[in-house]
């Protein structure tokens, strides 16, 4: 079993603010948004790029464990972990979606809760956790295709936050704000 120390513990590292979150790859200042952007685009480049940048780790057999350095102001490392499995990627995919359990020593319980169409649905499952820490219980909606995260998932996105932000009271005292 691989034992790590996460150095952002002892550095008592703090998540930036959505409106801190960097500059882009020409080092300009930018909003959350096109900073994301920016990331998913350096993350496409470099899958496709062998090893620029990347160290190699020692890790579980069969596998290619690699880290690097992320310039982004934290001390978390970026990992990549890759490994070729003999089977087709069918086969592949339902392991991951159906068959968990084979692999994931800690799921204690997994269930589709409804299948929403023929390639989403809504799925439940709880995973143990190191003592003292309780049991953890997830529900997650999977299955979207790229249309419909290009498409919708913006939207509803801004449907919640606007939820969230009208779950609290109107108040005409002053105070601070707080942007979501």
């Amino acid at each position: 079993m691989l034992q790590s120390r996460n150095s952002y513990v002892a550095a008592d590292a703090q998540p930036l603010p959505l409106h801190g979150l960097g500059l882009n790859m020409k080092g300009e200042p930018v909003d959350y948004r096109a900073y994301l952007e920016d990331n998913i685009q350096a993350l496409l480049r470099e899958s496709t790029e062998k090893s620029k940048g990347w160290h190699s780790a020692q890790g579980p057999e069969n596998t290619e464990l690699t880290y690097k350095k992320v310039g982004d102001g934290h001390p978390i490392r970026l990992w990549k972990v890759t490994t070729e499995i003999e089977a087709p990627p069918q086969t592949v995919l339902h392991r991951v979606l159906r068959e968990r359990h084979l692999w994931d020593e800690d799921l204690l319980h997994s269930r589709v809760i409804e299948a929403l169409e023929n390639n989403t649905e809504v799925y439940h499952y709880v995973t143990d956790s190191m003592a003292p820490h309780p049991r953890r219980d997830f529900v997650v909606l999977r299955g979207r295709s790229p249309e419909w995260y290009n498409k919708v998932f913006g939207h509803l996105c801004a449907v919640e936050v606007a939820r969230i932000r009208g779950s609290f009271p109107v108040l005409t005292a002053k105070g601070t704000e707080t942007k979501l």
